[in-house]
């Protein structure tokens, strides 16, 4: 069942961030000729994202790396401003079942991201629909047609009327919008004093684009995978302009990303098909310092802007292993994922589940079902890691984290399945009917027709998808979790 909440709900949890309270504090430099630094940290798509899943053989992003590269970049001279765009919380519609979980990780991440200095936030239309942007980020929550003076930058959300923007002021707009929208209103929004777009879709060609009629919008990433950072100097009235010293670096930083994702891809492939773990290990360590290097160009100091009128220069930070994990956030992240297990728990005898399956329906037994007449088949599973999918959730207390129990389970919130944790029994781990289906009839008959025996790579990727996996081969996973007589040769 999908539930939306009432316009009620909605003003409810949003009226502390729907009022019109005063401006953010920000440290304000006094004007001078070099006019005013401003660096900005953009991130887009959270999607509820606290940490990288554990799947993923190259994680990337979390809130633990990210406030450790925040704190990196503070430097003296610059005014750094924190925004969000896009749906903090939810990317898809989510049923009633899953909204306490969904709601409570929607405070704790909108609250991290206030306690790592938020400035400004837009939600995405998942959000709005849950009512998911509370009151926890107060003021800095720009609703639709919104606008927040934030120190002496302008902020706006799409929508707004644009009546009263002060061209003596940076003016920055929260664009709910693709790329393409953003081209067709770039004259408009232009001519009203808008002087740069931040887009709430993320576009993986580049940071800073040029949508047309003067105007520059930053596509974010996605998941918080990276983090978009903007230096920016404002000296008054006037586009903004590419630094073109800053070309080359953005070029090298190109040639870089692209080693290193090679570099991932062969690695991650030799530990699927079990290579020696001597040469994983040496693909680990050029990967290591083909990143190492990547930081430290990051972190290097830009050229100087011109001299003269406004400029501005990007670079996307992919959040990876080269950024250390800041320890204090790592343990409130894992704090309250054990949070959330203990709440679902205590909600779970009222949990609404699927309407039962029809009568003579196909039903998840477990793997268990199978063992008398796959002896083989179930014992070489039983060595693979899908076996063990579950205790890997027991390990960080997340056995009753619904984000997680679909992908380590057999038939999770599935009519023919189980919808409480506590009724799993042997349909926990990923087991044969993950890949072949409710099993209950052909375990009756023996009847082959009543099990789906092709298992195509759609099958995998409903879990094995980016960003938990980004480099799925079908092929290579295959060999790893079937053995002779069993898909195998």
């Amino acid at each position: 069942m999908k539930v939306r909440a009432s316009k009620a709900i909605i003003c409810g949890l949003l009226l502390g961030a729907c009022s019109q309270g005063p401006a953010l504090e920000l440290p304000v430099l006094e004007r001078h000729a070099s006019g005013q630094h401003y660096r900005i940290f953009y991130v887009a798509e959270l999607r509820g994202e606290l940490e990288p899943c554990g799947c993923t053989l190259e994680p990337l992003g979390g809130l633990a790396r990210l406030a450790s590269y925040l704190e990196s970049r503070r430097q003296p001279g610059f005014i750094p401003l924190l925004i969000a765009h896009g749906d903090l919380i939810s990317g898809v519609d989510v049923g009633e079942s899953k909204l306490a979980q969904l709601q409570a990780s929607g405070d704790f991440l909108q609250a991290q991201l206030v306690a790592l200095g938020l400035n400004a936030a837009g939600d995405g239309p998942h959000d709005r629909v849950f009512a998911l942007a509370s009151g926890a980020m107060g003021e800095r929550y720009i609703p639709p047609s919104g606008q927040r003076l934030v120190g002496e930058v302008q902020i706006y959300r799409s929508g707004a009327l644009l009546k009263d923007v002060d061209p003596k002021r940076l003016a920055i707009m929260l664009f709910d919008g693709d790329l393409a929208e953003a081209r067709k209103q770039a004259k408009e929004l232009a001519q009203k004093g808008v002087d740069l777009l931040l887009l709430a879709e993320g576009d993986e060609a580049s940071g800073l684009q040029d949508v047309g009629h003067g105007l520059l919008a930053v596509s974010g990433g996605e998941r918080g995978q990276q983090v978009i950072e903007v230096d920016l100097v404002w000296r008054g009235d006037g586009s903004l302009q590419r630094y073109e010293s800053a070309q080359q670096r953005r070029v090298d930083l190109a040639a870089m990303e692209s080693r290193i994702e090679g570099l991932v891809r062969r690695r991650d492939r030799a530990k699927v098909r079990q290579k020696p773990a001597a040469l994983i290990a040496a693909r680990s360590q050029q990967i290591e310092k083909a990143k190492a290097a990547r930081f430290e160009l990051f972190s290097a100091t830009l050229p100087q802007p011109p001299p003269t009128g406004n400029s501005i220069a990007s670079q996307r930070v992919p959040l990876d292993s080269s950024i250390s994990e800041d320890e204090s956030m790592k343990t409130k992240v894992q704090a309250h994922h054990r949070s959330i297990s203990i709440l679902n728990k205590s909600l779970e005898k009222n949990r609404k589940c699927p309407p039962p399956p029809e009568l003579g329906s196909a039903v998840y037994l477990g793997s268990q079902a199978c063992r008398s007449c796959h002896s083989s088949a179930y014992d070489f599973w039983k060595k693979t890691p899908h076996a063990h999918a579950w205790a890997t959730l027991q390990k960080k207390g997340r056995t009753y984290d619904y984000n997680c129990v679909t992908c380590h389970s057999a038939g999770f919130d599935e009519a023919e399945g189980f919808c409480r944790v506590s009724e799993a029994g042997d349909r926990i781990n990923v087991g044969c009917e993950n890949c072949h289906g409710p099993g209950s009839l052909h375990a009756a008959s023996g009847d082959k027709t009543k099990i789906k025996r092709a298992v195509p790579a759609a099958v995998c990727t409903n879990c094995h998808h980016a960003p938990h996996t980004n480099t799925f081969v079908y092929s290579d996973r295959l060999s790893r979790i079937v053995g002779p007589g069993h898909g195998a040769p």
